[in-house]
Formats: C-alpha cells, structure tokens, sequence
C-alpha cells in the first residue's frame, strides 16, 4: 500500500508542475481571442476557472497521500 501512495503522491506532483506549465500557454491565454464564451464568460476565464478546479482536485488527492501522513486508509 505504501508504493501505491507513493506513486500517487509523484504523479500529483508531476500533474501540478504540468498544471502550472499549461496555465501560461496558449491553451488558456490565447493571443487576441475572446471566443468562444460559455455562460458569456470569455474562453480565458473559464479555461482558468477548469484549471483552478484541477488544482483544487490535485490537492485533495495530495492531502490523503502525502509520505508524512501517518494515517494508513
């Protein structure tokens, strides 16, 4: 059980390293484009707002598998 938490806990780093590399490219920053909306929100915003909710995830699943949590679940 524990190399399976420690796998977990590599790849929710490695998913919040990507994370923070995907904020910043064109996926969620497009150069002049404020198309398409959805809920008249531009593309920028609820890109961000889909990565913001990743992020949150990612923590959550950090949280039960972090190596210093000594409660085995």
């Amino acid at each position: 059980m524990k190399r399976r938490k420690r796998i977990i806990w590599i790849s929710t780093a490695i998913a919040a390293i990507l994370l923070s590399v995907i904020t910043f490219t064109p996926l969620v920053i497009p150069l002049n484009n404020f198309k398409p909306e959805l809920l008249g929100m531009p593309y920028t915003l609820w890109a961000g707002i889909l990565v913001m909710i990743a992020y949150i995830l990612n923590t959550l699943i950090a949280i039960f598998v972090h190596p210093g949590n000594d409660n085995d679940r």
